[in-house]
């Protein structure tokens, strides 16, 4: 889980990436793939 601004998101851990679901609470939801690294 991470804050980014006024956006939350909860994501799935694999071994080389997560999906996030950034935007939850506001009124748009985007989203991402994030390397493990967090980029």
């Amino acid at each position: 889980m991470f804050v980014n601004g006024s956006n939350v998101g909860i994501g799935t851990a694999s071994p080389t990436s997560k999906l996030t679901i950034v935007g939850t609470g506001t009124d748009d939801t985007d989203i991402r793939l994030y390397d493990n690294d967090g980029t």
